[in-house]
């Protein structure tokens, strides 16, 4: 499933897995016309691996797994083939001045070509493995990004390394006829997804590090062997004679095989997005928050914000992923805190569930802020299959349709491939406008049946200063909320006077507050559907209310039985990283106990 936009009218062109094309008007949200393209197919199991818009053609652009190239007018409908391609074409782009287009055929081969289908270079891009019986299945995941000029483009395959298959990146020249520009840095476990930022400043990929080397980096998840401390009132030699003499004493290697028995297998960390520079250099990149596979990168026309569409499962919850890592007071592991943060934002209520989470990140001052999160249940698409074949718009901007995917199509998901991951349907379409970037268009599809519904959402990502009256300024940074009273401080931002941290995402949040009121309120409602509620103990202490929580916190810890049950209002499931191992290992590590859903637990403290 593909799709391209024309601003100009506007409309969204949406290829469906059963080789159908459906125009759908953003000013009606209906579906204005349906064209089918399996007759001009090379064979039943054809799979569209191109998709564009041409302004100046007044058609899209349709590329074939078969190898046919398709030009279907826009304004009549008609359909014609301008050409093929030997072995198939497996990824095929537009330049975005809509000059010339870059695609990749099943041999191993680049092809640039104009609007007049005229061949203007050919090149060689890799070659499979000498074992690899179906040459196409090789290039299959094959990437394509143009910088935003046009100028160059990149590519992204599978190739072997010393004997191991993994991705390389390589960037070309449009103006040299079409010579390869660089290649970028090795780097284990990319994924297939590639975004080149339209201001061509940085080229971005996906990382996906395996549990057992991020275990054997330095502050990774692996736990390195410790020795036994002395025994009160011994002498080191006789420790270590106990040791091997003693009845009841284990020896260290036992010992420290009995705490890895003990110990949950180490989880890899999230993937993280990566930065490279034209001339293929790496330039950093930052880790996302929560483990799954990303399907896709996509950035706004402005460059300002990054989407990305990633795949999770629900039972890496709160209570889940908080146990199996450990954290120790006053101790603080950027890779640990990034590792758990989003899955634990889930929360109870979505454990067990599998879902496609949308993403849009927002750099300022060196540091990616999450700004928003939306969610797609898989179980939800899947209901949705009961309509048949029927078409139905409802309001608010919302167009169910229903397609479905073909045996093969089925087949190459759980072969793992670029659009999903076995068991997730088919991955959500996410589309920038080119006129308004602000603007987002997604289409959600529903399932994996033969016959599925699908949602497609329009929204405008914005946001505002939030400041309140007294001058208390609130920055939202996924499920963080980043409180700076600035009339008695001003931090420079990505830090911040106090921290609150919520189980899930913020979506949206409004002060209350006015200089006759004798404290200041923060209403957050999150991206599962929760609602809470944040306030300070007196005007805009933010700070002082964050340790008159920790000292009531540290006091109900205190009064608990050693043995006995929970404190009923320490509710690690709820508030998400908040166990004592957590709270207080630095000032400004969060205002978890001021955070409460008003349907689950109440504030801790003097009563309001």
């Amino acid at each position: 499933v593909k799709c391209c936009l024309n601003s100009t009218e506007p409309r969204l062109y949406i290829a469906t897995s059963h080789c159908d094309v459906l125009c759908l008007s953003l000013e009606t949200f209906k579906v204005e016309w349906r064209q089918s393209i399996s007759a001009v197919a090379g064979g039943p199991d054809s799979v569209v691996t191109g998709f564009c818009f041409s302004l100046e053609l007044e058609a899209i652009c349709i590329s074939l797994s078969t190898g046919e190239l398709l030009l279907l007018n826009v304004d009549t409908q008609q359909l014609e083939e301008v050409g093929a391609v030997e072995g198939g074409i497996v990824a095929l782009q537009w330049s975005p001045d809509g000059e010339v287009f870059a695609a990749v055929s099943g041999m191993g081969n680049i092809l640039l070509m104009d609007q007049e289908w005229e061949l203007l270079a050919e090149v060689h891009l890799a070659d499979p493995p000498p074992e690899c019986q179906d040459p196409e299945s090789w290039f299959r995941d094959v990437q394509l990004s143009w910088r935003g000029d046009g100028k160059f483009f990149a590519t992204s395959h599978r190739a072997m390394r010393d004997g191991t298959p993994q991705r390389v990146m390589h960037v070309w020249d449009r103006t040299a006829n079409c010579q390869l520009h660089s290649t970028c840095e090795d780097a284990q476990g990319l994924l297939p997804v590639l975004a080149w930022q339209p201001n061509g400043r940085h080229l971005y990929t996906v990382q996906q590090q395996t549990a057992q080397a991020h275990s054997s980096k330095p502050g990774g998840s692996g736990l390195p062997a410790k020795r036994a401390a002395p025994r009160a009132g011994t002498q080191p030699s006789q420790q270590r004679a106990g040791e091997r003499v003693g009845e009841g004493d284990a020896t260290p290697a036992s010992l420290q095989q009995q705490q890895q028995t003990l110990l949950p297998p180490p989880q890899p960390p999230p993937p993280r997005v990566l930065l490279y520079e034209r001339n293929g250099l790496g330039h950093g990149g930052f880790p996302l928050r929560a483990r799954g596979h990303v399907a896709r990168l996509e950035w706004s026309s402005d460059s300002e914000l990054l989407a990305v569409l990633q795949a999770v499962e629900g039972q890496d919850g709160a209570g889940d992923s908080h146990q199996q890592q450990p954290q120790h007071l006053g101790q603080q592991q950027e890779q640990e805190s990034h590792a758990t943060s989003s899955q634990q934002g889930l929360g109870q209520q979505g454990r067990g569930q599998r879902e496609w989470q949308l993403q849009v990140w927002h750099r300022s001052n060196w540091h990616w802020y999450l700004k928003l999160e939306r969610r797609y249940s898989v179980q939800q698409q899947q209901q949705q299959q009961q309509d048949g074949g029927a078409e139905s718009s409802s309001g608010g901007g919302l167009l169910r349709l229903y397609f479905g995917m073909t045996k093969q199509q089925q087949q190459q998901q759980q072969d793992g491939g670029a659009e999903s991951s076995s068991g997730w349907g088919i991955a959500p379409l996410v589309l920038w406008d080119d006129k308004q970037a602000s603007r987002l268009h997604v289409v959600v599809p529903g399932g994996g049946g033969m016959q599925c519904g699908a949602a497609y959402e329009q929204m405008q990502v914005l946001w505002d200063a939030c400041v309140s009256d007294r001058g208390t300024a609130v920055v939202v940074d996924g499920r963080q909320l980043l409180i700076t009273p600035l009339r008695h401080s001003v931090v420079p931002p990505p830090m911040s006077a106090a921290r609150a941290v919520l189980p899930s995402s913020v979506a949206a949040l409004a002060v209350s507050s006015s200089m006759q009121a004798a404290d200041e309120a923060v209403a957050v409602a999150m991206s599962d559907g929760r609602l809470a509620l944040l306030r300070s103990c007196e005007e805009d202490l933010w700070e002082e209310t964050l340790e008159e929580e920790l000292d009531a916190r540290a006091a109900a810890a205190s009064a608990q039985p050693a043995h006995g049950p929970p404190h009923p209002q320490v509710a690690d499931d709820v508030l998400v990283g908040c166990g004592d191992a957590y709270v207080g290992s630095t000032r400004e590590d969060a205002l978890q106990p001021l955070l409460a859903p008003v349907e689950h637990w109440p504030l801790q403290g003097k009563p309001r």
